[in-house]
């Protein structure tokens, strides 16, 4: 199940939103029952967020939060996946500054958020950051 709030005035796309979700799910065989939380939060929030939980100043545009207090394991087990929040006026301002559309910032956006659930990560190791990309854009591909 994947459930989404949207807390903004943007308009969200939520039939494409669990497609990409299910798609990079599926592609990382995770398939079956389970379940999956987006929210999305306007730029206060977000910000309170990052400072609450990653001891950050600054505006993100996605986090992630894995489910179960022990981590990936346990998130297999009873098949809760995690939450990831994204703040779409982050996105937008990203997506302006590298000459994207919204909808394709918010995608990868997703599938980045997706992947560290999944256990990914791009910020101790270049060679892991290296592969969590590949994946990035394999996804983006998939999804055009």
């Amino acid at each position: 199940m994947i459930s989404i709030s949207n807390f903004t005035d943007y308009s969200l796309k939520e039939g494409f939103l669990k497609s990409v979700a299910r798609t990079v799910l599926s592609g990382e065989n995770l398939k079956g029952r389970y379940r999956l939380s987006l929210g999305f939060v306007p730029p206060s929030e977000m910000r309170r967020l990052n400072r609450l939980y990653y001891k950050k100043e600054s505006l993100s545009d996605v986090l992630s939060f894995q489910g179960g207090v022990s981590g990936f394991p346990q998130v297999l087990e009873n098949r809760d996946i995690g939450e990831i929040i994204i703040c779409p006026a982050q996105v937008a301002a990203n997506a302006r500054a590298e000459g994207n559309s919204f909808h394709r910032e918010l995608t990868w956006v997703l599938i980045h958020g997706l992947l560290h659930l999944l256990g990914y990560e791009h910020e101790e190791e270049e060679e892991k950051a290296k592969e969590m990309r590949a994946r990035e854009d394999y996804y983006l591909n998939q999804l055009g």
